[in-house]
C-alpha cells in the first residue's frame, strides 16, 4: 500500500514537473501578416470617473483599503458598486448618476455627471460636504 502511494506521489510530480517545460517563454514571437489579429472594437460613448474613498480598516500586506462605492441612475436605480483600494478610473456612459460611499461611518451620496471623453473626479472632501445617503 505504501509503494502505490510512492508510485502515486511519483506520477504527480512527473506531471507537475512536465507542466512547467508548458510555462517556459518562447525564444522569440514575431508579428505574423497571416495570422487573424484582434482590433480594438467601438464602444460606444464613455467617460470616466475616479473616486476617492475613505480608508477601511488596517493595511493588509501594505496595502491600505479603501471604502467600496456604489453607483446609481439618476433615478435612483442601482447601476453597480467598485472596490476602490486603488483609485482607479472606470468608465460609465455619460449622464448623471449618484455615487454612495461611507464616511465617518456614515453612507454619503455625491451628485456627478460623466460626459463623453472627460474625466470626473470626486476627492475624499466631497464625501466629508455630502449630505447622507438615505
Amino acid at each position: 500500500m505504501k509503494i502505490g502511494m510512492m508510485l502515486k506521489g511519483l506520477a504527480l510530480a512527473g506531471l507537475v514537473t512536465s507542466g512547467w517545460g508548458c510555462m517556459l517563454r518562447p525564444e522569440s514571437a514575431p508579428w505574423n501578416n497571416d495570422q487573424k489579429t484582434v482590433a480594438p472594437q467601438p464602444y460606444g460613448p464613455q467617460g470616466m470617473l475616479t473616486v476617492e474613498t475613505a480608508e477601511a480598516g488596517s493595511p493588509d500586506n501594505e496595502i491600505q483599503h479603501h471604502e467600496r462605492f456604489y453607483v446609481y441612475e439618476q433615478s435612483g436605480k442601482y447601476v453597480t458598486y467598485f472596490n476602490n483600494d486603488y483609485s482607479l478610473p472606470v468608465g460609465l456612459t455619460p449622464g448623471k448618476y449618484v455615487v454612495v460611499s461611507r464616511y465617518n461611518c456614515e453612507n454619503k451620496r455625491v451628485q456627478v455627471e460623466i460626459r463623453d471623453g472627460a474625466m470626473t473626479y470626486v476627492s475624499l472632501g466631497d464625501f466629508q460636504r455630502a449630505p447622507a445617503a438615505r
